[in-house]
């Protein structure tokens, strides 16, 4: 079994300071639930600040393809003689991710980096770099801005910032009003509500709506146009979420931070080892009532389980579903940070279960948060 990673939660204030800006996603997590958007910020010991993501490999994967592609245009505008070669450049964007990645406690970068699909990605680049339109990466001159700061920019990762307010994004590509998002993952409600997002902050920078809201789907090649909204019906989008960054922008700086836990997008959340909300609703525990039924739940030992010391480590020994369980606990553990348990939380366990037993084993994905207090 791999090594298991363990950490000891000392003491912390879910306090974030307030943020300079606002983008879709951050603006829909706050709102979606704010404890998590906290926890997310805030400096946590054991971690020696906030606590790292834990992608995946299908995040893993969106974010090298979005990167060869500001690669392959900033290529195409410096060195336009130059031949492209993408597989190339994807190899050394891998290598720099797990250079960058390998202090990460929470992953396996050197395993995560060896999973990536490359040529998935390479035909996703090539779909995707089929609709870039390149022209020279510089303010778009329709801007009314008097402020050279706050043009739009053709080209790749283009940053838009609101003038009036702190809401920012980050698109895809922009080429003379075409403003392209690309996708690599399945289609969502949210991906239309993102590029009308960037439509508005276009209008802010500009004055004028975009000419094309385009989604592009890597996956499976689908291409679909959003509407444009009219005049008026951007400029109500652009207030209305401008009243939205205020408002929880009021939220953070009075520490209204509540947690809006709920089964379904619980099991998603990165951070939901730190947030007692979680754990005491027992949200990671489910069971169909399918013996022979294999789960992966989060778990903590309930006030009647019983630890047990052993020469190869720990056993807990509790009930859960109504039968008796059983947990195994490795030395290394033990040594690590057993003197210091007051609490475990163990996440990602598979459980085996049977009608007159449960028997919990760590996966790959498995975490183990230690309270000390």
């Amino acid at each position: 079994m791999p090594r298991i990673p363990t950490f000891l939660i000392g003491d912390y204030t879910i306090r974030p300071e307030t943020p300079e800006t606002w983008s879709f996603s951050s603006l829909n997590g706050f709102e979606d639930c704010p404890r998590q958007w906290a926890l997310s910020r805030i400096k946590v010991p054991c971690f020696g600040g906030p606590i790292p993501q834990k992608p995946n490999k299908g995040s893993l994967e969106g974010i090298l393809l979005h990167s060869l592609i500001e690669c392959f245009e900033q290529q195409k505008m410096n060195l336009p003689t130059e031949i492209f070669r993408p597989r190339r450049v994807l190899l050394g964007l891998i290598a720099a991710w797990y250079n960058e990645n390998v202090n990460n406690p929470r992953i396996d970068s050197h395993t995560m980096a060896g999973q990536v699909q490359i040529e998935e990605i390479l035909r996703a680049f090539n779909e995707a770099s089929s609709h870039v339109k390149m022209e020279a990466r510089r303010p778009n001159n329709e801007s009314t801005l008097d402020v050279p700061y706050y043009g739009v920019f053709n080209g790749a990762e283009s940053w838009l910032r609101d003038p009036k307010s702190k809401l920012c994004g980050r698109a895809d590509f922009i080429s003379a009003g075409e403003i392209l998002d690309f996708k690599s993952g399945v289609q969502y409600g949210h991906h239309i509500e993102q590029i009308v997002f960037y439509g508005a902050l276009y209008l802010a920078l500009t004055g004028r709506p975009p000419k094309v809201l385009r989604l592009v789907y890597t996956s499976n090649n689908q291409i679909l146009d959003v509407p444009v909204p009219a005049m008026s019906e951007l400029e109500s989008t652009l207030h209305t979420i401008r009243l939205r960054a205020i408002n929880v922008d009021q939220q953070v700086a009075r520490g209204e931070l509540p947690a809006k836990p709920e089964q379904s997008k619980c099991a998603f959340c990165s951070v939901r080892g730190l947030c007692n909300d979680y754990w005491e609703l027992n949200h990671g525990l489910g069971f169909d009532k399918s013996p022979s039924q294999t789960l992966i739940i989060d778990y903590t030992p309930t006030v009647a389980a019983v630890i047990e010391r052993a020469a190869i480590g720990i056993y807990i020994r509790d009930n859960l579903f109504g039968v008796p369980s059983l947990l195994h606990l490795p030395q290394e553990i033990v040594n690590a940070k057993g003197e210091q348990a007051a609490r475990f939380r163990f996440l990602s366990l598979r459980a085996n279960c049977t009608t007159e037993h449960v028997s919990l084993a760590f996966t790959a994905n498995s975490e183990i948060y230690i309270k000390n207090s």
